[in-house]
């Protein structure tokens, strides 16, 4: 094989970067986030199509470009996967925040990024004041940044790395807080799949049930994601407290 050759595998493999390949495609995930907001926002007639439209849009290129370009290092030292992992939570609480500002709900980026990062934690607290009136679209984007969250980003990004491989179970310890955590299969990659399905059977079991309660389909999945986030946030001012 030819010199050249080997340089266009090189090439076509991508540069060997962490951070940017976790937090492309941390970012990736939240551009698709929006765009399934933006298709919410369609179908329940809000004003806010175009701005959550454009907003996934970039912020969908702008991940999936870096995580085409890098791939995941042969040998993956500790700082970066600390750093890995603070810099994907920091770049989809950024991002996450810019629906938010751009259509005006929260005019000052500070409160935006309030309301991002309150999601993404799963925290709960809430500078939205009123929540009713805010476009659909927008609201369910809230829902959704709680529920990638409630399982977290890195988890997902693990369940779809074609080769983490160690480095993988290395950012999900760096992820998650106390005692390290024991794989589920011999591939952390299965792990962190297997957590995914076991969380998304527990979302459609809520939406089931909250449906069969009387809430409509936007109702009852917006509520399954911040149900099963435990981050509770509510398109109501009331909450839950809203329904009979």
């Amino acid at each position: 094989m030819t010199e050249r050759s080997l340089l266009h595998i090189a090439a076509m493999q991508g540069h060997p970067n962490l951070l940017a390949h976790v937090v492309g495609l941390s970012l990736g995930v939240a551009g698709v986030g929006m765009l399934v907001s933006a298709g919410v926002e369609v179908a329940m007639g809000g004003p806010e199509l175009v701005v959550l439209l454009v907003c996934g849009l970039l912020t969908t290129a702008i991940g999936l470009s870096s995580w085409a370009l890098t791939r995941v290092p042969s040998s993956i030292q500790s700082v970066q996967v600390f750093s890995t992992v603070a810099m994907a939570w920091g770049a989809i609480a950024i991002a996450g925040a810019v629906p938010y500002w751009a259509t005006g709900t929260l005019p000052a980026f500070d409160d935006a990024v309030f309301e991002s990062v309150s999601g993404f934690t799963t925290t709960g607290a809430t500078v939205l004041r009123p929540i009713e009136g805010v476009s659909p679209g927008l609201l369910f984007w809230r829902s959704m940044a709680q529920w990638i969250g409630g399982m977290g980003v890195i988890v997902l990004v693990v369940a779809v790395l074609p080769a983490a491989g160690a480095g993988g179970f290395d950012l999900l310890e760096a992820e998650s807080p106390g005692p390290a955590g024991e794989r589920l299969t011999p591939r952390v990659r299965h792990t962190a799949a297997r957590l995914w399905g076991v969380y998304l059977i527990f979302t459609v079991v809520l939406a089931g049930a909250y449906g069969l309660a009387g809430m409509g389909l936007y109702d009852s999945v917006y509520h399954s994601f911040t149900t099963v986030s435990t981050g509770g946030f509510s398109p109501y001012n009331r909450s839950l407290g809203h329904f009979d």
